[in-house]
């Protein structure tokens, strides 16, 4: 796969970190990443509109029996990936890859403010400070 780190990278603690994020949603070598499923244009431009991309990456392999080329955008909790071929009249699909999430509160509090979430299905954690 060839990667993009959107934000140069010169620590090389942050560069091990980043690494294994991306191993993380995009298995090994030139894969299609797994869980992939395909979602409406409009889910990705929201994600998209709201968040930036931590890193972007490149994939060619199989989905469905056929060749795509993906363009895979890195999020905190999420990657999306669209075949965007610059063909007439080929429509752009777009893929959700990862875990669909589904958070749940965590007793591990630090204060008032300082919120945990854990998936029931993969079990990634997440936290947050609301400031209230």
């Amino acid at each position: 796969m060839l990667l993009q780190k959107l934000v140069h990278v010169d620590n090389p603690i942050e560069k091990i970190q980043a690494l294994k994020y991306i191993e993380e949603y995009s298995g090994h070598g030139n894969e299609i990443p797994k869980p992939i499923k395909e979602c409406d244009v409009s889910e990705m431009l929201w994600h998209l509109n709201i968040y930036s991309p931590k890193y972007k990456g490149y994939v060619q392999g199989k989905l469905d029996g056929k060749w795509i080329s993906l363009t895979i955008l890195f999020f905190d909790d999420k990657a999306y990936a669209f075949d965007a071929r610059c063909e007439y009249g080929i429509k752009v699909k777009c893929y959700r890859i990862g875990c669909e999430h589904d958070w749940e509160e965590t007793p591990n509090r630090v204060g008032r403010c300082y919120h945990t979430y854990k998936c029931k299905k993969c079990e990634q954690e997440k936290a947050y400070d609301s400031s209230d």
